[in-house]
C-alpha cells in the first residue's frame, strides 16, 4: 500500500488530518506524520514510493533530503505537494483552510487516481437502506434483480429466507479463510426466490460484524469472478462493523415511504459525516 507522510510543523492541524485521511482512504493509502528530516528519512527507506504532503516553509528541507537519498542511491520515488497559507496557485499546491474532502480529493488526483480507478472496476455493488424494513418494501428491493448474473443479499437482522443449512453462515465462513475456490462454489451458499439468486440474512446476525472492509472487498472481487455484475446489499446497519464499507458502494438506494422525511434527513447528514458524495445517493420513494 503506498504511503502519504505528512510533515507540517503544526502538530494539531497535522494530526486531524491524518485521521480524516486515514478514514476516508478506502485503501488507497494510509497516512503517516514525521516531525523531522530523520523520521522522514527512515519512512523513505523504507519504500519504493512516497507521497509527501509538507508545510510550504519546509520545502527546503525536503530537497535536502531528496539530494542526501539519490547521493546513497536510495530507490525511492518521492513525489510531495505543498501546504499553504495563502489559497494555491500552483497545481502542486494545496490550501490548509480548504475543507478535509477538498484536500482528500485533490490528493488522489494527483497521486492515487490509476488505484482509485482499478479499485471501482468489477462488481457494481448496490446499497439499499430502507427507512422502514416491511415486507412490501424488501420485495421491491429484491424485486430490481432482474438477471442471473446479478446477485440481492439480505444483509439484515431477521431474513425471509433461510436454506436448509443456513448457508449464510457456512459462506460467512468461507469469507473469512479466504477459501480458495469460492468463486466455482457460490452456487451451494445462495438461495434462489422466484429466480432471484440472493444470500440470505444469518441465523445469527451478530456474526455478520466480524467482516472487515478487507473481508467484503475480496468476496465482492470472488462475486465478479464467478460471473457476476451487480450485487444489491440490502442492509440496516446492525451487521455492519465498520462504516468505511459505504465508501466501497458503487451507489446508495435510500428507500423511502411517506412520514419518514426525518430518518431521511437524519440518514442524509451520516453519509454527508462520512463523505460520501450526493451523486451516489439515490432516494427512491415508493
Amino acid at each position: 500500500m503506498k504511503q502519504l507522510v505528512i510533515w507540517d510543523e503544526q502538530r494539531e492541524y497535522a494530526l486531524r488530518l491524518m485521521r480524516y485521511l486515514n478514514q476516508h482512504a478506502d485503501g488507497l493509502f494510509v497516512a503517516l506524520l514525521v516531525q523531522n528530516q530523520e523520521e522522514l528519512i527512515t519512512i523513505l527507506k523504507q519504500g519504493k514510493f512516497v507521497c509527501l504532503l509538507v508545510a510550504k516553509e519546509l520545502g527546503a528541507k525536503v530537497q535536502k533530503v531528496a539530494e542526501q537519498l539519490r547521493s546513497q542511491e536510495q530507490v525511492t520515488e518521492l513525489c510531495w505537494m505543498e501546504l499553504t497559507e495563502q489559497p494555491a496557485k500552483e497545481t502542486y499546491q494545496l490550501w490548509r483552510y480548504q475543507s478535509g474532502r477538498c484536500i482528500y480529493d485533490q490528493l488522489v488526483h494527483r497521486f492515487f487516481q490509476s488505484m482509485a480507478e482499478e479499485l471501482g472496476q468489477g462488481l457494481q455493488v448496490v446499497g439499499v437502506v430502507a427507512l422502514q424494513d416491511t415486507v412490501r418494501v424488501r420485495a421491491y428491493a429484491r424485486e430490481q434483480v432482474i438477471s442471473n448474473r446479478e446477485i440481492f443479499w439480505e444483509m439484515t437482522v431477521c431474513s425471509d429466507y433461510e436454506g436448509d443449512f443456513y448457508p449464510a453462515e457456512q459462506l460467512l465462513f468461507a469469507i473469512k479463510m479466504r477459501e480458495e475456490g469460492l468463486k466455482d462454489k457460490l452456487s451451494e451458499y445462495l438461495v434462489c426466490v422466484n429466480q432471484t439468486k440472493m444470500i440470505s440474512g444469518l441465523s445469527q446476525f451478530l456474526d455478520g460484524r466480524q467482516l472487515t472492509v478487507e473481508d467484503y472487498r475480496w468476496f465482492f472481487e470472488q462475486l465478479y469472478k464467478a460471473g457476476f455484475e451487480k450485487l444489491y446489499l440490502y442492509l440496516d446497519g446492525s451487521m455492519i462493523n465498520d462504516m468505511k464499507l459505504f465508501s466501497n458502494l458503487s451507489e446508495i438506494w435510500i428507500l423511502m415511504e411517506e412520514g419518514c422525511d426525518n430518518r431521511r434527513r437524519h440518514l442524509l447528514g451520516l453519509f454527508e459525516l462520512l463523505g460520501i458524495p450526493d451523486e451516489r445517493l439515490l432516494v427512491i420513494s415508493l
